[in-house]
């Protein structure tokens, strides 16, 4: 079980898990065959100032500020000081270091050479997509917020014929004035940014292009193909023109996202853009999670900005568990990792798998789009990681007031339970049992009527929807109170010890919705009570 040891005092970011922690006691723990030569990735802690910090270090050089309020840079260093381990040790006995590691070389997932299929949209119809669509068609929430979903990758065409209409575009910027009209540290960022170029225009890439298409191409409009999103808007960031992108152009990207979240937040919509999940079909093939700890860091801080990430495992038929991969190892509740699932519901023969790390499997080998107005298959996880962003984003289209609100007054809760429900519903298979943590394919039908049933008006009273999120550390329930009156919740050990009490008193028939935290709880089984009057409804809850 992977829990959250504590906050630590900056408040962005979390500490990750033991094993993490002890990395700081071995310097010698860096991977580094895929290092960039000469430099770092350091994290100050909260109120250190990086020039007096350099004033001791005069060896290392700064090339860029990658995470200004999470006080992270990209630095240069001289290696006449020592090889990569020694200066790595030597930063790590600094009172003012939260986190320093090596830079590395991030890869896209790359498609294995699969069979062209003759049903392109097999895809859409083995997720029952178009009972989702009886729901929403994605756009906007309840309220009327316009959902964004952040993608990071090679490069995209941003006028496709069936995306240029759900590309995110910058409001508070004015495009190609070279003036940065919103202030937020990016001149002209009108259609995203290029983390590599520093400028607001992207390469066209047949990578990028085809997933953000998957999660977004514009649906009924006689063009093309259909996205898990009819509409939606794709924000769209990217790291290179080539295959290999630096981490700290990763981390860079997701400060970008979580600072135009926050900015929506602060300003109730006037500013920013609300993003709800983000998309990485990228990653280092075995990899050790404890050789990135500030990009695992990062998924909990946008976790509690109310943003899920999505990432795609390795294109090798390996357990991750075992031999490692990044990112889909890291120990974030707000991660969900994806495999790749076939047309006959089996696991792809050339795709990762876990039953720790991996979460769900997905369909790849797919249709979609690709540069210049074309469109072909693409395979592979990553083309399986989209379809799960998608269902994320759309599920934040279901068109409930009390979903809503939700979203408005706790995202952090709201993300929670929207990973629940995308692991809960899956459709189940041998495949994948012992494979994955959900043991099943994606389905987003199943994952709407869901939500729907969540957040239904109660006809009689219940206790439903009791389950962990996979990290164990949050339980759902909902509670159908349909007699007015007075209810009470407890939970009890099987001993009879009270751990919880709650009490409402009703005056017309309602549903409350209640995240117990089980941190403080011991591994065990706990009996949950709902009582009114002479009446009880009970439920067995296991951690």
């Amino acid at each position: 079980m992977n829990l959250i040891l504590r906050l630590l005092s900056f408040p962005f970011l979390r500490l990750l898990a033991l094993p993490l922690l002890l990395y700081f006691c071995n310097a010698n723990a860096q991977q580094v065959g895929n290092t960039v030569q000469g430099e770092l990735i350091l994290m100050l802690k909260p109120n250190e100032d990086l020039n007096n910090f350099l004033k001791t270090h005069s060896y290392l050089k700064v090339k860029k500020t990658v995470g200004k309020d999470w006080n992270i840079y990209e630095l240069h260093y001289d290696s006449q000081h020592g090889n990569l381990a020694a200066i790595l040790k030597k930063l790590q006995l600094s009172t003012a270091v939260q986190y320093v590691q090596a830079n590395h070389y991030i890869e896209l997932r790359q498609q294995p050479n699969d069979p062209k299929y003759e049903l392109w949209h097999w895809n859409l119809d083995s997720l029952d997509a178009p009972t989702a669509w009886n729901y929403s068609t994605g756009g906007t929430t309840a309220k009327g917020d316009q959902i964004v979903v952040a993608v990071i990758d090679q490069g995209y065409d941003v006028a496709h014929e069936d995306m240029a209409n759900n590309i995110w575009k910058n409001n508070g910027e004015i495009p190609d004035d070279q003036i940065d009209n919103d202030q937020n540290g990016y001149v002209d960022d009108y259609l995203g940014w290029n983390f590599t170029s520093s400028r607001g225009v992207h390469n066209q890439s047949a990578h990028g292009t085809s997933v953000a298409s998957i999660i977004g191409a514009e649906g009924n409009n006689g063009v093309g193909m259909t996205g898990i999103n009819w509409e939606v808007k794709l924000m769209c960031l990217s790291g290179s023109g080539v295959t290999m992108i630096r981490e700290s152009s990763i981390i860079e990207a997701y400060a970008y996202i979580w600072e135009q979240r926050k900015r929506y937040r602060l300003s109730a919509g006037a500013q920013g853009a609300y993003v709800v999940v983000t998309n990485a079909s990228l990653g280092v093939d075995y990899a050790n999670a404890e050789d990135y700890p500030i990009w695992c860091a990062i998924y909990d801080s946008l976790g509690r900005e109310g943003i899920l990430s999505v990432a795609a495992t390795i294109n090798k038929a390996v357990n991750v568990d075992e031999q490692g991969d990044m990112p889909t190892t890291c120990a974030s509740e707000f991660l969900i990792s994806v495999t790749q699932s076939t047309p006959e519901n089996q696991l792809h023969s050339s795709s990762g798998y876990g039953a720790t790390h991996i979460d769900i499997a997905a369909p790849g080998a797919v249709y979609a789009a690709r540069p210049n107005d074309t469109y072909n298959t693409f395979s592979g996880t990553s083309g399986a990681a989209p379809h799960v962003t998608g269902a994320v984003a759309l599920m934040y289209a279901y068109p409930n007031a009390k979903f809503a609100d939700l979203l408005e007054t706790d995202p952090t809760a709201a993300a929670r339970l929207i990973k629940n429900i995308v692991l809960e519903t899956v459709d189940l298979f041998p495949s994948y049992q012992g494979k994955t943590v959900s043991q099943g394919r994606l389905n987003i039908g199943k994952a709407m009527a869901r939500l729907e049933n969540y957040f239904s008006p109660p006809t009689e009273t219940s206790l439903e929807g009791l389950f962990p999120n996979p990290a164990q550390t949050i339980a759902f329930a909902k509670l159908n109170l349909a007699e007015v009156g007075t209810y009470q919740l407890q939970v009890y050990t099987v001993q009879g010890q009270s751990l919880y009490k709650e009490e409402w008193t009703i005056e017309k028939p309602t549903a409350i919705y209640k995240a117990l935290n089980l941190n403080e709880w011991a591994r065990g089984t706990y009996i949950v009570r709902l009582s009114h009057g002479k009446k009880c409804w009970a439920a067995r809850l296991v951690k």
